[in-house]
This record gives structure tokens, C-alpha cells and sequence, in this order.
């Protein structure tokens, strides 16, 4: 899915955050290897959407 929101050329600055309940370093470096901006394994609680939110917000560009 990550693969083809990343082709739509409208769709490439949009940031995506995983929820998965898998962890494992290979799964995490394959994910962000597709595209996706931020990652979290089930199950999480408030602070770590949170946190989750603004390292990505703090990695956009100003506009």
C-alpha cells in the first residue's frame, strides 16, 4: 500500500505513520525503505502518537 501511495505523484509529500504489531528491526528498515515517515507498534498509548507526530512535524519544511 505504502508502494502505491508513494507512486501517485500527488500523494508523495503526504506523511504516512505505520501501526503495526511487528517491531523487529527488518521489518522497521523495509517500511522506511518504502516510504513510510513514522512507525509505531501496537500496542501504544497517547504519548507515543504524540511523539511520533512531532518527530515527523519536525522533520517537514517550513512553508
Amino acid at each position: 500500500m505504502v508502494v502505491a501511495i508513494r507512486a501517485k505523484k500527488k500523494w508523495m509529500k503526504t506523511r504516512i505513520i505505520m501501526a503495526t504489531t511487528e517491531g523487529s528491526k527488518e521489518s522497521v528498515l523495509r517500511m522506511i525503505k518504502k516510504g513510510v515517515n513514522g512507525y509505531m507498534v501496537k500496542p501504544f498509548n497517547e504519548d507515543a502518537i504524540f511523539k511520533t507526530l512531532d518527530t515527523i512535524t519536525a522533520r517537514m519544511p517550513s512553508t
